[in-house]
């Protein structure tokens, strides 16, 4: 079972669509970082976790240190699949994370 840490963070408010746009901004500036193997890698995990979960964001979010699958409002689907996940999760050191606003996994760059 991978450890699953409780994040407190609130949510933009009025400056929400702002915070969204220089987040995507940054998410791209840092994809450049990555190789092209770990964003396939990423890609990849991200579609295994598509099969456990609804609501899965369409692309990860990428930052300096990790990349990020975020799952909002979702549901499980599979919970077969969703113990798979969390075997390759402890398997490969990726961290899992809940917020008020979603579920996410933290991959290390």
């Amino acid at each position: 079972m991978p450890k699953i840490k409780d994040l407190d963070s609130q949510p933009a408010g009025q400056y929400a669509w702002a915070a969204a746009r220089d987040a995507q901004r940054y998410s791209d500036e840092c994809r450049m970082l990555y190789s092209g193997k770990k964003r396939a890698q990423i890609d990849s995990f991200r579609t295994l976790v598509e099969m456990a979960y609804t609501g899965v964001r369409d692309e990860p979010t990428y930052r300096k240190n990790f990349a990020v699958i975020k799952i909002e409002n979702g549901l499980v689907r599979d919970r077969r699949m969703v113990r798979e996940i969390d075997a390759i999760c402890d398997e490969r050191g990726y961290e899992k994370t809940r917020t008020a606003q979603a579920l996410s996994f933290r991959i290390p760059a």
